[in-house]
């Protein structure tokens, strides 16, 4: 796909709602230019789309766009397109990934809470099943997998990405499932989650005990996963992982609630992500308890991100584009664009802000 040129002289008042309703004029021109195929990601200074027949393990982001369009539009037709795609994932329920988890919540979640479709409920179901059997029993993790990416250490390697598309995917399955999903929120944060509030990105486990790899916190939205991880379990099992989730989303605030974080902190060139932020703000979003100290916290966040570079609005078509996500590029470096994930987290992020769907809906 071919982006048209940006206007970006003044952006129009940033009520979520006019944002929300921006990026979708942006993700309607841009599917109709996909056709069948996913869009990936951009990068900044390319013109073109990265395009996934199969979706990749973000096909589920993109077919939970859709839902939330059609929630926010009422559009047959919008809903129809999230279906479509949910119905083309379902050739991954059997590939050896832990991102299925993210394929089929992300994919699923939205289109059950807001429109309690049957489909999607099947296909939570089957992909609850389906994860299950890959449930590490002996040592109590759910691995990454050897597919995409995940390679022939995968089968040996706790990672914290999925960790809450997980935890509520698993909760479609059985008890044994759910139970799972549990043990694994455990290891998780005895393996990955260090003393200062930052979490490792994996960890390798064997029958010789667990071992994390790099150092914690080193990259960014490895430290959002987490928390939006801990969040999620919060919501499920709260008298376990409340106090958990609240002391580290506070420890996050500290360090970065005025800054996006530096993607990789020995980065070189220091690049930001914004969608860190944006993570990270779903997370605090989801601790709202009523008195809104948590909701203000993620609404600054989030108003941050709009008053920034990173979103800009074209005048002339109305659009509203997110230019946050950092991501490793086609030239191996990192580099800064749009995701497909970051469209969703973003318009997910907005309806909370708006009133229009409550913080746990996905």
């Amino acid at each position: 796909m071919t982006t048209s040129a940006q206007a970006t002289v003044a952006k129009p008042a940033t009520a979520p709602r006019s944002c929300a309703r921006a990026i979708g004029r942006y993700l309607s021109r841009l599917a109709e230019d996909c056709g069948d195929a996913v869009p990936l990601f951009r990068e900044q200074h390319n013109p073109q789309w990265q395009l996934s027949a199969g979706g990749s393990w973000m096909g589920g982001f993109w077919s939970g766009c859709w839902w939330l369009q059609a929630h926010l539009s009422g559009r047959a037709a919008d809903r129809a397109r999230a279906l479509s795609i949910c119905r083309q994932l379902a050739a991954k329920l059997h590939q050896d990934t832990q991102f299925r988890s993210m394929i089929f919540w992300y994919a699923t979640a939205p289109g059950i809470a807001l429109f309690n479709h049957p489909s999607c409920r099947e296909l939570a179901a089957a992909a609850a099943r389906a994860l299950a059997q890959s449930f590490n029993e002996r040592l109590s993790f759910y691995p990454l997998g050897s597919a995409l990416g995940g390679g022939p250490n995968g089968p040996q390697t706790l990672n914290v990405d999925a960790f809450a598309a997980l935890l509520r995917l698993l909760q479609y399955g059985d008890e044994t499932t759910r139970d799972s999903a549990r043990r694994h929120a455990r290891s998780v944060t005895q393996h990955l989650l260090a003393d200062d509030g930052n979490f490792y990105t994996n960890a390798s486990i064997d029958t010789a005990g667990a071992r994390p790899l790099g150092r914690a916190g080193q990259w960014a939205r490895g430290n959002s996963w987490g928390l939006l991880g801990l969040a999620s379990a919060a919501r499920l099992w709260d008298s376990q992982y409340r106090d958990l989730a609240e002391r580290h989303c506070d420890l996050w605030w500290q360090r970065h609630g005025q800054d996006f974080p530096p993607s990789q902190q020995d980065g070189d060139p220091v690049i930001p992500d914004p969608s860190a932020t944006l993570i990270t703000a779903i997370a605090m979003y989801k601790l709202d308890g009523g008195d809104n100290h948590w909701r203000d916290r993620a609404t600054r966040l989030l108003q941050q991100l709009l008053d920034s570079p990173f979103f800009s609005w074209n005048t002339s078509s109305g659009e509203a584009r997110f230019f946050g996500c950092s991501f490793r590029g086609t030239a191996g470096g990192e580099t800064l664009g749009e995701t497909a994930w970051g469209y969703f987290f973003l318009l997910q992020a907005l309806l909370i802000a708006a009133g229009a769907i409550d913080p746990d809906t996905i």
